[in-house]
């Protein structure tokens, strides 16, 4: 695991402490698309798990460079649905080293 997103554990579990429950936050390292979900809290939210695998949303995004034809770093507040059709509120941003995408944490409320 590289150790920038290792490092980035604790800000995972602060920001679902801070929002609560319903709030699942997840970060991912892109070394292994299959099997990204390297920490997650409030699982619950999903259904998903550490060991599972990037969406096909963000591993579109990551294919092309980022989100958008911008090709930003960052998509805020777009929406997504889970599989029983909830419908969740989610941001995601891109972490880079050397300009190199290597992980991503998505927040889903």
């Amino acid at each position: 695991m590289n150790s920038i997103i290792k490092n980035l554990i604790p800000v995972i579990q602060t920001i679902s402490l801070t929002f609560g429950k319903n709030c699942e936050v997840v970060l991912h390292d892109l070394s292994g698309p299959f099997h990204s979900i390297i920490s997650i809290e409030n699982g619950h939210v999903t259904g998903r798990k550490v060991g599972d695998p990037i969406t096909d949303f963000i591993l579109a995004a990551w294919r092309q460079g980022g989100f958008g034809n911008e090709k930003e770093n960052k998509s805020i507040n777009y929406k997504t649905k889970t599989k029983d059709g909830r419908i969740l509120k989610s941001s995601s941003v891109f972490i880079k080293n050397n300009d190199k995408i290597i992980g991503c944490i998505c927040i889903n409320i």
